[in-house]
């Protein structure tokens, strides 16, 4: 049984790696154990061989996300919801990632309990890191002393931040002045 279990998981881990980025996971509940590909492995930190266990993957998940990260969702009882959200992690180095998990609920026993939860992670960090530098980006031209106006391609305007709308006249709201020109 062994030798079909290490073939069994060679061939999910195939799988995986096509996936590209994708990690994927398996929590036991009666077993308490967690399975995880090398990806989601290094993804949270973990050593290939190193057993993880749920409160190490929870302790890592800020703030305290990780309490409804790894309790059975609801779909646990049966009502259907999945899972799906991104999230922060601290690793024991204190680095932070940013992570993308979504899982479907969870398989049942003969008994009809929750048996299995499955998922895949993805390491959205540079993603996030991205989307801050755009925020703080957006944030510099609209405080800008400065008049700032962009065009596309074909000289459309497709942004004007609020000191170059003052200096043609238009206030915050959208109003106008009597003469648009005058400043």
């Amino acid at each position: 049984m062994t030798v079909k279990l290490r073939e069994s998981e060679q061939w999910l881990n195939l799988a995986a790696d096509s996936c590209r980025a994708w990690g994927l996971w398996a929590w036991g509940f009666m077993t308490r154990q967690i399975w995880a590909t090398e990806k989601a492995r290094r993804l949270y930190g973990f050593a290939a061989d190193e057993l993880i266990r749920l409160k190490d993957l929870t302790s890592g998940c800020i703030p305290t996300i990780g309490i409804r990260l790894f309790k059975p969702p609801r779909s646990a009882s049966g009502d259907g919801t999945d899972f799906d959200h991104d999230y922060r992690i601290v690793l024991l180095d204190g680095s932070t990632r940013w992570v993308s998990g979504s899982w479907p609920g969870c398989s049942r026993a003969p008994s009809g309990g929750p048996e299995r939860m499955t998922g895949v992670v993805l390491d959205i960090t540079e993603r996030k890191r991205a989307e801050e530098k755009v925020r703080q980006l957006s944030i510099a031209l609209e405080q800008s002393p400065a008049s700032v106006v962009i065009t596309d391609l074909e000289g459309k305007i497709t942004y004007v931040n609020r000191i170059a709308l003052r200096g043609v006249g238009i206030l915050p709201g959208g109003e106008h002045r009597q003469n648009p020109r005058a400043s």
